[in-house]
């Protein structure tokens, strides 16, 4: 992919994750603050669109990115970081919420669904322990285009209480992401699902795992659920 191609689909996709709206080529040029003519851009985001990385809802809407649009996006700029300081408040919480819930599945997937606003699952292998929460905070004042999203995360919590015990070898590293059709366990539209490894406090091997929309924030979900990895 040329250099423009790569500036021009990432900002892109960024600016779809802020706004969640088709972007056309003048708001890209606002949004990116670039000094080229809006015919170049257009010529460019054609090129990107042909070869699958936008599409086009409508003939004259601007343009969304793609599940391989999205992929190029977390594979070349995506660099998780979470300050010392939102490390420290966010521990502060961790120590609050587990004088409330007690067990650590629990607590962590509490800590992460309030602070991502996606479904946060924990699952325990030894013993079999898995733990949501999120649903029911993502279901207020839903319109009809959005509940089918959350139809689709209520689908992927039962499908990881299903394969609760067998879905670490679908992790191949410490981390995965996986975004829309990538999902390995059902057949995603809406939603990405991203995948952590982790060793508990008491040992226990354990995945630690945020379903949400695919215009989510990436970087900070990774850099969260990196953190919470290490919280005991």
């Amino acid at each position: 992919m040329h250099v423009r191609q790569n500036q021009l689909l990432c900002g892109i996709v960024a600016e779809y994750i802020d706004t969640g709206k088709p972007v056309s080529s003048a708001s890209l040029i606002d949004a990116m603050h670039l000094s080229i003519s809006p015919a170049t851009v257009r010529i460019v985001l054609q090129q990107l669109h042909d070869e699958g990385y936008l599409y086009q809802p409508h003939t004259s809407a601007g343009r969304v990115p793609t599940d391989r649009g999205f992929r190029f996006y977390v594979d070349r700029t995506v660099i998780p970081h979470l300050s010392p300081p939102e490390q420290q408040r966010i521990n502060r919480t961790f120590l609050r919420l587990a004088d409330e819930y007690g067990m650590w599945t629990r607590t962590v997937a509490h800590l992460l669904a309030g602070l991502t606003n996606t479904v946060a699952v924990t699952i325990a292998r030894q013993p079999a322990d898995v733990q949501e929460a999120g649903v029911h905070e993502l279901m207020a004042g839903m319109d009809e285009e959005q509940l089918a999203y959350v139809r689709e995360i209520g689908r992927m919590v039962d499908a990881l209480d299903r394969a609760s015990s067998h879905i670490a070898h679908l992790i191949p590293d410490r981390r995965a992401v996986f975004i829309g059709g990538e999902n390995p366990l059902l057949a995603a539209q809406h939603t990405s699902l991203l995948v952590r490894r982790c060793v508990g406090p008491d040992g226990t091997d354990a995945l630690l795992i945020l379903a949400g929309a695919k215009r989510m924030a990436y970087d900070r979900n990774l850099a969260l659920l990196d953190f919470a990895a290490t919280l005991s």
